[in-house]
């Protein structure tokens, strides 16, 4: 079952709302114009005709009641930004975009009372931010290179974007579950890279680029959307295609630390894949199984697979002599009328500290069940990262049950 607490989920509904807001502007501006997201000045920086567009997002959707006080912390922080700069017209129109029930469509333009009124603040963390503007800024030319907007909800938002897409051309059956996930997924990832620079991204290549997406994002991100059910769905969808081929080498890279009952399912994760992909004659890959864990837990996952009855090629040949042409040979198969009787080996196992090997030995398909990537050589390979966190949901995508719940 796949659960967020409710501090995670509004910390996780209050990114989300800053990287739609950031979808739609890109969807918004000409296709030679920069978006910096995660900026220098606040969460999304639009650089159009000589001006930086500085959007604040905010998404308060369970306060009922709108006050200035709920926005005092983001206006302070923009004319602290202003007074920095000079305390005059410095290129850069501050936007502050929020969402309140039942305030969309709602104007609010700020006087220079209510600047004086946030200034004068008690709150204990802005007070002392706010003595240090307060006579100092200059109110009149901040509010002329202000806007407060009352924002779309997030499920309108979406609707919003959508129909953008197919504005913009976007083939309708791709843009719920493909274009749209994979679009937040790429903003989402792009707002965590270090520099300036790295965070900025030119609108026409960024659509380009979502034109040529064939597989649907699986992360905490795409996850949290409210149509997670529907895009799971489309990804065990899009796995199918390999995964009911059988004669197919796959790799898996499961980390230990990211997997949330990995210890408890581990071994019945990988008899149950064997029961489903590794028992006919034409299953004639044999799967490999790379863990991102402690050599002592390895070990231990070698041992328990043992008293499952799972024959497992762990290339050793002595207590720390690691053979490579023993791990990727050919399990010696014996066969009855057309039944497999026994296999030398079913699984190879391979410790994480050796996966570098992988890259001399490739895969038709490899599954990273990680938030790492492991700078693995994907030319020629089919790479398929899954950032699911619970074996169920796994077991889901990767077809080996009906449901994750």
């Amino acid at each position: 079952m796949i659960s967020i607490s409710r501090t995670a989920d509004y910390t996780i509904q209050g990114f989300l709302y800053q990287f739609h807001k950031t979808l739609l502007e890109i969807q918004s501006k000409p296709s030679e114009e920069f978006v910096s997201i995660e900026g220098i000045i606040e969460d999304v920086e639009v650089f159009t005709a000589g001006r930086t567009e500085a959007i604040q997002c905010k998404y308060h959707e369970s306060i009922e009641k709108f006050t200035l006080s709920q926005v005092y912390k983001p206006i302070i922080q923009m004319m602290e930004h202003w007074y920095n700069s000079g305390n005059k017209d410095n290129g850069v129109t501050y936007i502050l975009y929020a969402y309140f029930p039942h305030m969309f469509g709602e104007e609010i333009n700020l006087t220079t009372e209510d600047i004086e009124e946030i200034l004068s603040t008690k709150n204990k963390k802005l007070s002392i931010k706010a003595a240090n503007l307060k006579g100092k800024v200059n109110i009149k030319e901040f509010l002329e290179n202000f806007k407060f907007e009352f924002g779309h909800s997030m499920d309108d938002l979406k609707k919003v974007i959508i129909s953008n897409f197919l504005d913009l051309g976007f083939k309708e059956e791709y843009v719920d579950n493909l274009i749209y996930p994979n679009a937040i997924n790429f903003i989402a990832e792009t707002s965590t890279l270090h520099s300036e620079k790295e965070r900025t991204i030119n609108i026409g290549e960024f659509l380009q680029c979502l034109q040529k997406i064939k597989n649907t994002a699986l992360s905490k991100w795409t996850l949290s959307l409210r149509s997670f059910r529907s895009i799971i769905q489309t990804r065990k969808k899009q796995l199918n295609v390999n995964l009911q081929q059988n004669s197919r080498l796959r790799y898996f890279i499961i980390k230990e630390e990211f997997i949330e009952d990995f210890d408890q399912n581990i071994v019945t994760f990988i008899k149950e894949y064997l029961d489903k992909y590794h028992f006919k004659i034409v299953h004639d890959r044999t799967p490999l199984f790379c863990l991102d864990c402690s050599d002592h837990k390895f070990n231990e996952i070698l041992v328990r697979l043992h008293q499952k009855n799972i024959k497992a090629n762990h290339g050793l040949v002595a207590s720390d002599c690691f053979d490579e042409a023993y791990f990727f040979g050919n399990p010696i198969t014996n066969y009855k009328k057309r039944q497999i009787i026994s296999r030398e080996f079913e699984i190879r196992m391979l410790h994480i500290k050796r996966h570098e090997i992988l890259n001399r030995y490739k895969a038709d398909d490899l599954f990273i069940l990680s938030d790492n990537d492991y700078f693995l050589n994907s030319t020629d390979v089919n790479y398929e990262k899954i950032e699911l966190r619970d074996f169920n949901a796994i077991k889901f995508v990767l077809g080996m049950r009906d449901s994750y719940e």
